[in-house]
């Protein structure tokens, strides 16, 4: 196995932690976060907050990679991250689910 595979697969077993770990901290299902769709502001904050957690893995992966693995574009995933760090600027009850997600351990 090349270090890029083992890379990329230790990049998608981070994304499984974090769905699981935003999930808990929303309560939006995994599958929510996951859709095609955009669905409701509820779901998609919950995505842009996993866009933020993968974005600060220990391997760093790319915009690129992190949407390959959420079947986004990589523009997405940047304005994903841009949206959350700008409303948890403003939001209370993002502000705590930013703080919920680094007590589990994530460096956002």
């Amino acid at each position: 196995m090349t270090t890029t595979n083992k890379k990329l697969n230790a990049i998608e077993g981070y994304l499984a932690k974090c769905l699981n770990d935003v999930t808990e901290v929303t309560g939006v299902k995994d599958w929510e976060i996951m859709a095609k769709s955009r669905g409701f502001e509820y779901v998609c904050d919950a995505r842009f907050l996993v866009y933020l957690t993968m974005r600060a893995h220990d391997s760093e992966p790319s915009y690129q990679q992190i949407g390959s693995l959420m079947n986004r574009h990589h523009g997405s995933i940047m304005n994903g991250i841009k949206a959350v760090n700008n409303k948890a600027s403003y939001d209370k009850k993002m502000k705590l689910k930013v703080k919920a997600l680094r007590e589990r351990g994530h460096r956002i």
